[in-house]
């Protein structure tokens, strides 16, 4: 039986904040601390916290998760980014920051890569590969390069995984294919895998290695607190008896860092004094003040049949290409409003059909517009029929878009290259429109109301097709930038015009 341990009040190693802060982890670097730190002033960055003062180290992009590792004097984490055309694809890759050298390296590109853990001799990386089809392990060197793979026989999936102190194994925490979660060791060279805690009803997360002791975070009871199990006698001790719940631990020189939760989110707190008793594992569905009889009740699996076969039929994309899922009424100025709106099941073609009549009918106006994505570039078209006093005037838009994202860091960076064709029956006036649009701006903390530094500028040239003399010119910059206050910003911008000829070309976008 678990033995009571007192409860107590921790020494907090995190500057105190009014706002919303989180600091989720405590790296011992020199004689200062690295912390992930979160608030709603500002987006995730990496902190150095030394004697209660605080330093901004690195700001980041958008995580993956909110884990990391320090070793070596290297921060290790993964950072979402981009496929440079395809905006519905993302990737995880791995960064590190030399906080010696002050220099970060992008370790992979176009990968799908989370968790990643530094060998002790800093030689190798472990990260949990999972692109959505599969979740292993992968072993990479310094540059990258997978060198070995641990293929996922146990029909597993991994959270988290450590090196163990002689580098020979990895210590993994999964789940099973029933959802309950554990942690296994897996030796490097022969794959032999051995139980270090076994599978249950609980959440285990935030492994951290010390002396053959692996700590970590965990839901064994109502409040989520610190325990360690030794990798060699599998004996589970709790760390910390904490009213409100704790997690993230390190531990340096026997002194146990960890987050502890406050109304204003995580702070830091440590102790200096070992305490902490053997423990027997038990779950939230067996403690008698939660009412889970249900859940014990019920054998709840996440994969059901496994050994049932099912038959892969070809998608028919063109029997799928249209479906409605939305309609818009409204009444404004004296006009009435309707819209059908279809989106595919691939999400890559969206259209509009939208009809529009006056009070007195004496115009109305019918419309088809619709975007193609499913390859790149992208492509739109508008067909619009307006009937004003018995008289049609028919106008067509085709358009093609070369989109393009560079984002990376704490910045994000488009470019977008588009030419359309508009055909205007009543003016008779055919032209073609070639523009760029090139963004530029930095991520937004949640009470931020503008981007701190952004510019967005755009230039957009106009031929008359059938008349040489008609062309336009236009030219819009917009730039953002921090205002007095913590969260505020000013926006300002110029636009620039310069029209040629005798007609007027529209400034018209082909897709609404």
């Amino acid at each position: 039986m678990r033995k009571n341990i007192r409860i107590r009040n921790y020494e907090q190693v995190s500057l105190k904040s009014d706002i919303p802060t989180n600091y989720r982890y405590a790296f011992k670097y020199k004689n200062s601390i690295i912390s992930l730190k979160k608030s709603y002033d500002e987006k995730a960055s990496f902190y150095e916290i030394d004697n209660r003062n605080e330093k901004k180290i690195l700001g980041l992009g958008i995580l993956s998760d909110d884990y990391f590792e320090l070793k070596n004097n290297k921060i290790i984490w993964a950072e979402i980014e981009p496929d440079l055309r395809n905006e519905k694809v993302n990737y995880s890759n791995i960064k590190i920051y030399d906080l010696d050298k002050n220099e970060k390296v992008n370790i992979t590109k176009n990968s799908y890569y989370y968790s990643p853990s530094l060998s002790n001799n800093g030689e190798l990386i472990a990260v949990i590969a999972n692109n959505g089809l599969e979740n292993s392990i992968d072993v990479l060197d310094s540059n990258g390069k997978v060198l070995r793979k641990i293929e996922n026989l146990g029909e597993y999936f991994y959270n988290y995984v450590k090196w163990s102190e002689d580098d020979k194994s990895l210590v993994v925490i999964l789940r099973d294919k029933n959802g309950k979660m554990g942690i296994k060791s897996i030796d490097i060279d022969t794959k032999e895998e051995k139980d270090i805690i076994s599978f249950g009803n609980y959440i285990i997360s935030s492994p951290f290695m010390y002396k053959n002791n692996l700590y970590f975070s965990g839901s064994f009871e109502l409040v989520e607190n610190i325990y360690k199990v030794n990798l060699d006698t599998k004996l589970v001790t709790k760390v910390t008896d904490s009213r409100i719940g704790t997690n993230y631990p390190t531990v340096y020189d026997d002194v146990i860092y960890f987050s502890e939760y406050s109304s204003k989110g995580y702070n830091i707190k440590k102790m200096d004094d070992k305490i902490g008793k053997e423990y027997q594992l038990g779950s939230l569905l067996d403690d008698k003040k939660m009412n889970f009889d249900y859940l014990n009740k019920t054998d709840f699996k996440l994969i059901d049949n496994t050994n049932e076969k099912y038959e892969v039929e070809k998608y028919n994309y063109l029997k799928h290409m249209i479906n409605f899922h939305s309609w818009y009424y409204g009444y404004s100025d004296n006009i009435l409003d309707l819209q059908l709106l279809s989106t595919n099941e691939l999400e890559d073609l969206n259209l509009v059909l939208a009809y529009s009549e006056d009070d007195n009918k004496n115009k109305d106006t019918f419309q088809i517009s619709g975007e193609f994505t499913r390859y790149w570039p992208k492509y739109n078209f508008l067909y619009q029929n307006i009937n004003e006093d018995n008289k049609n005037d028919n106008k067509i838009g085709l358009g093609i878009s070369l989109p393009f994202d560079f984002s990376r860091g704490e910045y994000g960076k488009k470019a977008t290259i588009d030419l359309n064709y508009h055909n205007y029956t009543k003016e008779d006036l055919k032209y073609l429109t070639l523009g760029t649009t090139l963004l530029n701006y930095k991520y937004k903390s949640l009470r931020d109301i503008v981007s701190e530094n952004s510019q967005n500028f755009k230039i957009e040239y106009t031929q008359d097709i059938d008349e040489s003399k008609n062309s336009k010119i236009i030219a819009k910059l917009k730039l953002t930038s921090k205002g007095l206050e913590v969260n505020d910003g000013f926006s300002y911008g110029i636009s620039l015009e310069n029209n040629k000829g005798d007609k007027e070309l529209i400034d018209n976008e082909v897709f609404f």
